[in-house]
């Protein structure tokens, strides 16, 4: 910048190289890029995906405010989310009946794309079973497949479609030991009893049940 300034603004220019306002706010830019970067450039794993699905929980059910990427990424939380209980939504998704664009709340998506994990998707139409195992393994330890039946009713349809595909994958396979953790854990199985009664409930509940 100096070599291409002309001499009387040398210093000039000198100064506001070396300005610590300058190099704090161009370190803070390269900071947020690289952050952004991770971000966008590669899918969630197993374990954020847990977080953020048991935080749009919190959300839906009008418990907790909802955390962005970066707050994740940080490690922190400070209450700065957007919130709102069950009409948060997220990014738009394709209805494949209509063919047409329709809003995908923050649990739809994050089950969503557990969903993909453990059945694959249009680009890798093969589970990545590593993956399926881990996510299976933090539902459990984490008390998030429990936390989703116990909400079961006032999840979105969706939200619920894929609860129940998860739920049947981890016992068809099985993965980390559901079905240890059903014959374990009979109250989980008594959620599904109660939803079975409910006109509402009763076929995703009845599904499960019979993988079970």
């Amino acid at each position: 910048l100096a070599a291409r300034t002309a001499p009387e603004h040398a210093p000039l220019a000198r100064s506001c190289v070396r300005s610590p306002v300058l190099l704090s706010v161009v370190s803070g830019a390269s900071r947020m890029s690289g952050l952004v970067g991770r971000l966008i450039g590669r899918g969630k794993t197993p374990a954020q995906l847990v977080k953020y699905a048991d935080n749009a929980l919190d959300v839906l059910i009008g418990e907790g405010e909802l955390m962005d990427d970066l707050q994740f990424v940080e490690g922190e939380f400070s209450g700065g989310g957007s919130g709102g209980g069950s009409h948060s939504r997220s990014n738009s998704a394709r209805d494949p009946e209509y063919g047409e664009d329709v809003e995908e709340s923050h649990i739809e998506k994050r089950l969503r794309q557990m969903k993909e994990i453990v059945y694959g998707d249009d680009s890798k139409p093969e589970a990545n079973d590593a993956k399926a195992e881990e996510l299976a393994q933090l539902m459990i330890s984490e008390g998030l497949m429990r936390r989703l039946l116990v909400c079961f009713d006032s999840l979105p349809f969706e939200a619920r479609k894929y609860t129940s595909d998860l739920f049947c994958n981890f016992v068809r396979k099985p993965r980390a030991d559901f079905d240890t953790y059903l014959a374990e854990n009979e109250d989980v199985l008594d959620l599904l009893i109660q939803g079975y009664d409910s006109q509402e409930l009763g076929i995703l509940c009845g599904t499960m049940l019979r993988c079970a």
